[in-house]
């Protein structure tokens, strides 16, 4: 398990680096860039390479939820409500508890799209309930 590290905007290398390794080597990683260059479909991959297990890219055993971030739009942000409402669209038969256990376990992976596509009135509680 990786140890906890505060949270930080700044980046740390101006290097280009393979974006897998970043993110097997990083609890938290912002892709940035600009329309189409592919921030969502990376998103998406680091998401179905955590689901391939052991025989993905990905090298730690988590769950994967990925949330567009333009949802939110309401003035009360419920993270744990959000991920429950995923977990029943994908299937999960106790979705209340499968986020629950995740969330206990700390074997969810947030995979947040679209920060630019947040109201500027919520981007500063999304990111503080988020956190």
């Amino acid at each position: 398990m990786r140890e906890r590290k505060g949270l930080s905007f700044a980046s740390t290398s101006d290097e280009r680096q393979e974006g897998m390794r970043v993110a097997n080597n990083e609890q938290y990683l912002m892709v940035l860039g600009g329309p189409g260059v592919g921030k969502s479909t990376f998103l998406r991959k680091v998401g179905l390479e955590t689901l391939n297990g052991e025989e993905g890219n990905f090298e730690h055993t988590c769950t994967p939820v990925f949330l567009e971030l333009k949802r939110f739009t309401e003035d009360q942000i419920d993270i744990e409500s959000w991920i429950t409402e995923e977990f029943k669209v994908c299937g999960y038969p106790y979705p209340e508890q499968m986020m629950k256990t995740t969330l206990e376990s700390d074997k969810l992976l947030l995979l947040l799209d679209g920060l630019d596509e947040v109201p500027k009135e919520n981007i500063n509680k999304g990111v503080y309930t988020i956190y």
